[in-house]
């Protein structure tokens, strides 16, 4: 498994390079860091198409970690219109099908105030409402 990057691109491709050696080994699943896919629309979709092929050329299950899914609804009650993502982790099977989709539910919302710490995940990630 990846550590991730500040950089989504040289993450990603250092994720490619894992997937490499894995397919080299006795390994039959690889996976993806957390959130490590933070790209327009049409580059995701880029992406799974390429994360799909890998699977299917090395025979590899993959755990696509956390993708972001644009298009989530506004939060509710918000008076912007701020959009939000999902933080959608996908499998691919070896195949190279996308067999599950989980949008994540639980979101990191905490507020220390004594200490100014204000975390609040559903301003910008939408919560899923499926369990997987």
């Amino acid at each position: 498994q990846d550590e991730g990057s500040d950089d989504a691109h040289a993450g990603f491709y250092n994720t490619l390079a894992d997937i490499v050696r894995c397919a080299s080994s006795s390994t039959e699943e690889s996976h993806f860091p957390s959130e490590w896919e933070h790209t327009p629309q049409n580059t995701r979709d880029i992406l799974l198409g390429g994360i799909s092929r890998i699977a299917k050329e090395s025979g590899l299950w993959i755990s696509g970690g956390g993708m972001h899914e644009r298009d989530a609804p506004s939060s509710p009650g918000s008076s912007t219109s701020t959009p939000r993502v999902y933080n959608t982790h996908i499998i691919v099977n070896s195949d190279g099908e996308l067999v599950s989709t989980y949008r994540k539910i639980h979101l990191f919302d905490v507020s220390i105030p004594s200490q100014n710490i204000h975390l609040v995940e559903s301003k910008t990630t939408a919560p899923g409402t499926e369990l997987v």
